[in-house]
């Protein structure tokens, strides 16, 4: 592994030792447990990246046996104004041992001064900055240069890119500039002139991508190879914003990006872009406050690597090129083992053990299937063992990067026998369709499941008119808590209350829920100092926790604070759902001067609760709509190849089943490469939607009608005879016919037809009757070939 700085900064893995454990730290007046608590201070942990390293610092304070205080404000750019940031000041030494700040999100719009001036605020503790170099604090930053020098060396180098554009990252933030200044510096080693004009200001929301490109192509008229985004959701949105004006990224314009949040590698195309390793920054921090509060000497600075992640946004074709750079001991090298143990390096950045035994039969399946030919050696593997790892770990989607490692391994050992290579990438792109279809099961899985708990949980579903006092809406909340993974729910009401006052500030803790200690919930007056966050008596005693802090305001009034607990690996989507009711649910009790007019302010809570309900039906319903999406062709809206068989199977089988008519159509249109090289792609595309608008009119309601490839479609029609065959053929031949007389188009549209009918006990699936229907409609493209030569 590089070494960036070797007299003063050096990489974690060399410094960071992780100690299992309890320790025993200061009594207090404020919490008097055993355990060290650490305070975390981030802006939100509703985004991806924000979500992550939450995540990351959460699973190792609870690895450490380390209590955690997440303090959920808001960036600090108004840190006197904004009363959601008022949270940050119940932080105090009396409660914590040491505070992490998630820097580079609580200040990247204002820049480095900003975050010092904030954090050196709290620097009577121990403190880690996250992202972002703070003097006198210890800081764990990111080596941003190295991986988009990877991913700009690939974009040169592999796809010949001259003219990149780069988005850029909010001025005067430390990774934002570390980005810019890498791409300004590829661009002097390859020898590419700097253009200005292909360069655009960014701040690292998505939306501002869109504004970016309006410079770039439409006011300074640059056409580049490749837009690289300093961040996802910049290169992800541009992505949208180049298709909606008529692009084809990649095919025209590759895109790349920063980060290598989850959903990268799902959208399409999968994005190609520098993996930083999120969850291992958070997890990391907590190791070196760990190390800070057992007074070990440890370096001001870390550096985390960073690597290209290359995908197929920047124009590389069905993720051929490696997902992961992984150094492997030289002696390794070309070997089984060395291939077993760069697979195991690929799930060390989810936080999980490698399934070593796992890997190692899947390799040698792989090439005991390609010895004996014999796909289903490698099938009942993945079908089997793989599909069963996947169901129980869903959110570690690694395995199409398994594929990768192993395409890479076999081209290089295979690449002086031709022969035998062909037959291996076969046998891989088998293995590729496999694991596809296998984690879409387990996304599948993934979406019903959290739709089900979302769907369980629905407090006040009730009329405020029904609720006669406070303590009744409290009881209320407290019996819909017990249906749900919510561990523990404090209301605290308390007075203003700044950093310099938080000793002498008190508090009211006004309702308790605790899953273990009190399932039912309970109310109370107990007074207690605001800077103890909870009273001694509530807090758990007999395991580390992890609570949530969040201001309770409205308008320019403070309230207080809500404190939630949630299972560590709680989705984040539920996570913010909850969190959202359960405050919603509290805003009737959080104004005390206004307590007369309760049946005003329940009857506003009912209604938020309502546009809440509506919310939820609303998501429910794009959840069925993306379900449909998926099974659609974009372009034509026919059903795709997985639509195709996955209705087809059920009409077959029906048709088996019950013994009736059940026929083929396999159509392919006749020219298209002519048109779209005559009259370019888009007219192409026009002719598909044309083929496809016909067959639609052709065909019954009921028949299943599916696009299987760029000018290839199957209609799979129940209840079909043979003797139906001509008259549906007729049918669409005069559509045809009709279409080039009428639509003064320079080219005439064509199309090949064969068909095949389900014979009952002879039939062996619905392969065999596409593949049938496929052969005669060859048979007669050839005819038409042979006609006009």
């Amino acid at each position: 592994m590089k070494i960036l700085h070797k007299l003063n900064i050096i990489y974690i893995d060399t410094i960071i030792q992780t100690i299992l454990g309890f320790y025993q730290r200061r009594l207090s007046k404020g919490l008097k447990v055993k355990r060290k608590t650490i305070g975390f201070f981030i802006d939100t942990i509703n985004s991806p990246y924000e979500y992550i390293l939450y995540n990351g610092v959460n699973s190792a304070a609870r690895k450490l046996g380390m209590n955690l205080v997440t303090f959920l404000g808001d960036m600090i750019e108004k840190p006197g104004e904004c009363l959601k940031n008022k949270v940050y000041y119940l932080a105090n030494k009396n409660m914590l041992d040491g505070i992490i700040f998630s820097t580079g999100t609580l200040s990247y719009t204002e820049g480095a001064e900003t975050a010092s001036d904030f954090v050196k605020k709290f620097t009577f503790l121990p403190c880690v900055s996250i992202s972002q170099a703070i003097e006198g604090v210890h800081s764990l930053l990111i080596d941003n240069k190295a991986g988009l020098r990877e991913l700009m060396r690939h974009l040169v180098k592999d796809h010949g890119f001259r003219k990149i554009a780069f988005i850029k990252g909010p001025e005067g933030n430390h990774d934002a500039e570390e980005r810019f200044q890498a791409y300004c510096e590829i661009l002097e080693e390859m020898k590419i002139p700097f253009d200005p004009k292909l360069v655009a200001p960014g701040d690292f929301h998505a939306i501002s991508s869109e504004p970016a490109l309006e410079l770039i192509i439409k006011k300074n008229k640059m056409k580049p190879d490749a837009i690289a985004a300093a961040n996802d959701g910049m290169a992800a949105t541009a992505i949208h914003v180049l298709a909606s004006w008529g692009y084809k990224p990649p095919e025209e314009i590759g895109i790349t990006g920063f980060d290598d949040l989850e959903n990268s590698a799902y959208d399409y195309p999968a994005l190609s872009t520098v993996r930083q390793p999120v969850f291992e920054l958070g997890e990391n921090s907590v190791n070196i406050m760990h190390s800070l509060i057992n007074k070990e000497s440890i370096p001001e600075i870390t550096i985390v690597p960073t690597r290209a992640v290359i995908r197929e946004s920047c124009g590389c074709s069905n993720y051929q090129s490696r997902y992961y750079t992984v150094n492997v001991n030289q002696k390794d090298e070309g070997t089984l083992s060395g291939l077993l143990r760069t697979m195991a390096e690929i799930f060390v950045p989810h936080n999980v053990e490698p399934p070593v035994k796992l890997l190692e039969t899947f390799i040698s399946c792989f090439f005991n299937a390609l010895e004996k030919n014999s796909p289903t050696l490698l099938h009942a593997v993945l079908h089997k063992d793989v599909y069963n790892y996947i169901y129980n770990a869903p959110k570690v989607h690694v395995w199409m990067d398994i594929i990768s490692c192993l395409r890479e391994f076999v081209i290089e050992k295979y690449k002086t026998d031709p022969s035998v290579l062909v037959e291996a990438l076969n046998l891989i792109d088998l293995g590729r369709q496999a694991v596809d279809e296998i984690e879409y099961k387990a996304i599948m899985i993934q979406i019903n499941n959290s739709r089900s708990r979302l769907m369980s949980y629905k407090p006040l579903a009730v009329e405020p008119v029904s609720i006669p006092d406070v303590n009744a809406l409290l009881n209320l909340i407290s019996q819909d808590l017990a249906d749900t993974t919510i561990k523990g729910f404090y209301l605290v009401l308390c007075d203003d209350y700044e950093i310099s006052d938080i000793s002498s500030s008190k508090s009211k803790l006004l309702f308790t829920y605790d899953q273990i200690t009190h399932p039912g919930g309970f109310t109370s007056q107990i007074i207690f100092p605001t800077g103890d966050v909870l009273p001694d008596a509530v807090l758990p005693k007999d395991r580390p926790y992890s609570f949530l802090i969040e201001p309770l305001f409205r308008e320019k009034k403070q309230y207080g604070f809500a404190i939630s607990e949630f299972e560590i690996d709680e989705e984040p989507y539920l996570l913010f759902v909850y969190r959202m009711l359960l405050i919603s649910s509290f805003r009737v009790i959080l104004n005390i001067d206004e307590l007369k007019k309760q049946a005003v302010e329940l009857e506003n809570t009912n209604r938020v609760l309502r546009d809440t309900l509506s919310i939820l039906k609303k998501t429910k319903q794009e959840l069925i709509q993306t379900e449909e999406i998926s099974l659609r062709d974009e372009l034509t809206g026919l059903y795709n190849r997985r639509g195709l068989f996955l209705l087809g199977e059920k009409c077959f089988e029906t048709a088996e089943n019950n013994g009736e008519a059940l026929q083929i159509f396999y159509a392919d249109m006749d020219g298209l490469k002519k048109i779209n090289d005559s009259y370019g792609h888009d007219e192409g595309d026009k002719a598909i939607q044309t083929i496809a608008q016909i067959l639609i009119k052709s065909f019954r309601a009921g028949d299943i009608i599916g696009r299987v490839g760029g000018d290839e479609f199957v209609v799979i029609a129940p209840n079909s005879q043979e003797s139906d065959y001509k008259v549906i053929k007729k049918r669409i031949m005069t559509e045809i016919k009709a279409f080039n007389v009428n639509s003064k188009k320079q080219y005439v549209l064509s199309l090949s037809i064969g068909n095949s009918s389900l014979k009952h006990n002879v039939t062996k699936n619905l392969e065999t009757l596409i593949r049938q229907a496929d052969v005669k409609m060859y048979g007669e493209k050839t005819i038409k070939k042979s006609y006009y030569e």
